[in-house]
């Protein structure tokens, strides 16, 4: 029988680490349900930021010219970052099995963007490359000159839109995919709960202080029963 400290918040992270090898499901669907949160929270902060891309953009402000495409280009990573790259700290989330074909052709071509066009220099762009520069010699009435014609892509609003509309459907189907994994440690955890004579021990080494949590407690242990909260918070 667990006995639970009052008002308490419990690192799922550290029981992960505590958890002994005989309980290495419970530890990976730990794993699963974390991953899965942390790419919804950045797919849902790269769709609030097309969104504003496009607000902006509409407002049409000398002051704020270049922010639609900042805005833009960081979703656009943010996006590639959660379901493309590789991290040593983020099990990787795979959805290619669970889009349809004209998401994953979609999926494919911001990957390109992201790599070829918006993180590193090369010729991807949404229907023409972001940035070109072409070398050039003018001929004039029998003198030449030469130049570099430069070219960068400052918003492409058809493009927003439609990335737009593919974030709120990714962020759709990771949202389920997180739900399912939340109820797959659920079940394991409560099962763990009246298995393991060694929980209460290992829970109480798992508790977060004040100042792991700051000034979220509060928020935290408000009780809702759906399991999952994204919190954004500023560095002030």
């Amino acid at each position: 029988m667990v006995s639970w400290t009052p008002d308490a918040v419990y690192d799922l992270r550290a029981l992960r680490r505590l958890l002994p090898d005989d309980a290495a499901k419970l530890r990976k669907s730990i794993d699963r349900w974390v991953a899965a949160h942390s790419v919804h929270s950045d797919l849902s902060i790269a769709h609030a930021q097309v969104t504003e891309a496009l607000y902006l953009h509409k407002l049409n402000r000398t002051s704020s010219r270049y922010a639609p495409n900042g805005l833009l280009h960081s979703s656009i990573s943010a996006y590639a970052r959660s379901l493309e790259r590789h991290s040593d700290h983020r099990p990787a989330i795979r959805l290619g099995e669970m889009m349809n074909a004209s998401q994953a052709e979609f999926h494919k071509e911001l990957i390109q963007i992201r790599d070829e066009g918006v993180a590193h220099f090369g010729p991807a762009g949404p229907d023409r490359p972001l940035a070109e520069d072409h070398g050039v010699l003018i001929f004039q009435d029998g003198r030449y000159q030469p130049g570099i014609l430069s070219r960068r892509s400052l918003f492409n609003k058809a493009f927003a839109l439609r990335f737009q509309s593919h974030l709120a459907e990714t962020a759709a189907l990771v949202a389920e995919l997180s739900e399912r994994r939340r109820v797959d440690f659920q079940n394991l955890f409560h099962d763990a709960l009246g298995e393991r004579d060694d929980m209460t021990e290992l829970l109480d080494r798992c508790i977060f202080d004040n100042d792991q949590i700051g000034q979220v407690k509060d928020l935290v242990l408000g009780f809702r029963p759906v399991g999952r909260m994204t919190i954004i918070a500023s560095d002030d």
